[in-house]
């Protein structure tokens, strides 16, 4: 009670004051329609601009949803386009070399942890062993290249990033097919290099590089980046730099792709090379 008194005691001007500014406004507005549209006027802007700014923020608060709902429509998207592409493909075989079912299985995955400051940089996802994701499976973002699963327990999974100097993948240049190996150095975590293309090759700044497909790894036209820069010094081979399309700092959620011929794939060329 005591402090209540000191309260009244200190600020009894201030209360004064706001008491007979509500009392001058009420009695304003309640005898003149004018003065009364305006003040409700005022007080339908103030409220439209908080509940403006509370859908902000809901909205803002869903985006984590929202990307979610996006991947997963991506999802079903790049499986129907793989499908069609199979179909096409088999379509232009004949009876005796058709493929049958050699397509590549979409799995959506969150990004839980991520490191792009390091030598060899991982990526751990919130898909495991229980979701169908094992070792030496793609992974991709919704602009390009991501890594690939190194390991998996029952639900989660640790994807060596690209960003990685043990890196290794086969790409080429799309507009020519050329392949060569595609590697990081270390240094940028926005270009890697492009190696393997000899002098002849017509390659130039601005030109796509993709996925080659030439592993069981990764399907055949992904997206990687744009060449950015083009050494012709030493050696039989260019230098080519490559600016990745995969913001690796922003990434947050991707695609675990598994090729369903994989296994048969790697063992029949196991056996070719130790015969």
């Amino acid at each position: 009670m005591r402090n209540l008194l000191n309260f009244l005691s200190t600020y009894n001007n201030i209360i004064i004051f706001l008491l007979l500014e509500a009392f001058s406004v009420y009695l304003l507005t309640s005898s003149n329609d004018y003065h009364t549209s305006v003040f409700l006027g005022g007080v339908r802007s103030f409220t439209a601009t908080v509940e403006k700014k509370a859908d902000g923020v809901l909205d803002y608060l869903n985006l984590n949803e929202k990307n979610r709902l996006l991947a997963e429509e991506n999802l079903i998207l790049r499986e129907e386009l793989e499908r069609i592409k199979n179909n096409n493909q088999a379509a232009s075989m004949s009876a005796t070399s058709f493929i049958g079912d050699y397509y590549f299985n979409w799995e959506v995955g969150k990004v839980i942890n991520n490191s792009v400051n390091k030598q060899r940089n991982f990526i751990t996802l919130d898909k495991g062993r229980s979701d169908g994701v094992v070792p030496d499976m793609a992974v991709i973002g919704p602009y390009g290249i991501v890594g690939i699963v190194v390991s998996a327990s029952d639900n989660i999974s640790l994807a060596m990033s690209v960003l990685n100097l043990d890196f290794r993948m086969s790409a080429r240049i799309r507009k020519n097919e050329y392949f060569g190996s595609l590697t990081w150095d270390g240094h940028n975590r926005r270009t890697v290099q492009f190696n393997e293309i000899p002098y002849h090759v017509d390659v130039a700044v601005g030109d796509t590089i993709e996925t080659s497909g030439y592993s069981a790894i990764f399907p055949a036209g992904l997206l990687v980046g744009v060449v950015s820069d083009i050494d012709r010094s030493g050696g039989d081979f260019f230098r080519i730099y490559v600016d990745l399309l995969t913001d690796f700092k922003k990434l947050n959620y991707v695609y675990v792709v598994k090729n369903n011929l994989q296994k048969e794939q790697t063992e029949l060329e196991r056996s070719a090379i130790n015969e």
